[in-house]
């Protein structure tokens, strides 16, 4: 039996620790658990925290 998520999936929501945060001289890069590009922040205060409003939504 599948379980639909919020999103209408069937797949549950990532969580921040599934992302990954790479940190660099511009900013911090985020990533998805499969290593898919998502986007730069400038630092990685804000990159958690659009990863977990995301998420909220």
């Amino acid at each position: 039996m599948a379980v639909r998520y919020r999103g209408g999936g069937v797949n549950p929501p990532l969580s921040v620790s599934d992302y990954r945060f790479v940190i660099t001289a511009v900013g911090t890069v985020v990533y998805d658990s499969g290593g898919k590009y998502i986007r730069k922040y400038e630092t990685e205060d804000s990159a958690v925290e659009m990863v977990r409003l995301a998420q909220e939504r």
